[in-house]
């Protein structure tokens, strides 16, 4: 059944996430299957903090 409003939701916490003209912050993970990650804004700067505190 096709839906008349379609969606996006954050692969984290499954909040919906409303896309504009730049799109969805999206992490793709690169290995056999490249997978991608659909991020909203919070979960973004949460990944993005946690890359700066890795290295």
């Amino acid at each position: 059944m096709k839906h008349q409003k379609e969606w996006h939701t954050c692969d984290r916490c499954g909040k919906e996430i409303k896309v504009g003209l730049l799109g969805v912050n999206s992490i793709t993970r690169n290995g056999v299957l490249n997978t991608t990650y659909d991020l909203c804004n919070e979960c973004m700067e949460d990944f993005e903090e946690f890359m700066r505190n890795d290295s």
